[in-house]
């Protein structure tokens, strides 16, 4: 059985298969995704289609959806991570990931 909220499951959630804390990272990374593009990494029709896209499709790149936007090929690259397809392509903690986003707010503030 299939359980979690499909617009935030990762790919191994939506398939059935077992999960970890990466399932999470994944979560993480749609949001984050979501409050920079201001539309989650995939939309579809219906919940089957949106875990599919999950499953088989990669984030689109956020200047396709949002030409209009500069956001910085760093920022894009840790959220493209949390998004990795494979749970072991992925932050392995949590804190790295918040690592990341620490270093890359330090280049912006110069901090």
């Amino acid at each position: 059985m299939i359980f979690g909220t499909p617009k935030y499951m990762s790919p191994e959630q939506a398939e059935g298969r077992p999960i970890d804390y990466r399932a999470d990272i994944y979560a993480l990374g749609v949001v984050l995704y979501e409050l920079l593009m201001g539309r989650p990494p995939f939309v579809a029709d219906t919940p089957v289609g949106l875990l599919l896209k999950h499953i088989s499709e990669p984030p689109a790149p956020f200047q396709r959806i949002r030409p209009d936007l500069s956001v910085p090929a760093e920022l894009e690259a840790i959220v493209t991570k949390a998004l990795a397809k494979l749970p072991d392509q992925r932050y392995p903690m949590v804190t790295e990931f918040s690592q990341d986003l620490a270093v890359f707010e330090q280049t912006l503030t110069g901090a």
